[in-house]
């Protein structure tokens, strides 16, 4: 995988790109790696902007790459980016393959609500 390369939604396949490892980062917030490229999931551009991509790239220990896990009240979890305050989102709320993940202000929608499991117990 390329560095910069778009995060993008897809139906699951028990497969290493679509699994990420959480590390945690310090002061509550968390740093995800892709298990296939070994990238770290960042915020693309200039990391500020609404839209801005989700993106995997070199780990460089920067906010961009850092997020925090708020829990939501069904047990689904919102992640916010530690540079932008802004949450990982489904563009659009598009439920197809290939819709593009970036940041986006939270507002509480189920397209920016995201399941953490470990790999064994996870069951689509």
């Amino acid at each position: 995988m390329a560095a910069d390369a778009t995060v993008l939604q897809y139906t699951y396949h028990a497969t290493p790109n679509q699994q990420w490892t959480a590390y945690p980062a310090g002061n509550g917030y968390w740093e995800f790696a892709n298990a296939k490229s070994g990238m770290c999931m960042s915020v693309g551009g200039d990391h500020t902007s609404l839209g801005d991509a989700i993106v995997q790239t070199t780990y460089i220990a920067k906010p961009e790459q850092q997020w925090k896990l708020l829990p939501y009240t069904d047990g689904t979890y919102y992640l916010v980016n530690r540079v932008s305050g802004m949450v990982l989102d489904v563009s659009g709320g598009a439920t197809d393959d290939g819709a593009k993940i970036q940041q986006w202000t939270n507002g509480a929608f189920k397209n920016q609500r995201w399941t953490l499991k470990p790999i064994a117990s996870f069951k689509p």
